[in-house]
């Protein structure tokens, strides 16, 4: 099945494209469910499989795992909110999962952990 809809919404304000839109989700959805696809949209939980027990994970991993900015996560690693490693002062961060699961359940920095 192939669908392509072009619509120029320049200049359109957000009711003129909620009116333009609005009748054609009914029918995109029939055609969805009919061939087969999931009319339900992907959220975020379940677009990306969760890290596994005792992974190691960028900052930008544990921003998405988290649902924050990769700026808060940094944040958090600089004040030592958070357990996470760098191999110089300029190196990307690495994080273990099992730390991230810590600190979102409110259990904090109790040790380092033995890399």
């Amino acid at each position: 099945m192939k669908l392509e809809i072009t619509i120029d919404l320049e200049g359109a304000d957000d009711e003129a494209i909620r009116d333009i839109l609005r009748p054609l989700i009914p029918e995109l959805a029939k055609r969805l469910l009919d061939s087969g696809f999931s009319a339900q949209p992907a959220t975020r939980a379940q677009s990306r499989r969760p890290p596994k027990p005792n992974q190691w994970m960028s900052s930008s991993d544990v921003a998405e795992y988290m649902g924050c900015h990769t700026l808060t996560v940094l944040r958090l690693l600089r004040s030592k909110q958070m357990v996470g490693y760098q191999s110089g002062p300029k190196a990307s961060w690495r994080i273990n999962r099992d730390d991230v699961e810590k600190y979102i359940r409110g259990e904090g920095m109790k040790k380092k952990r033995a890399r």
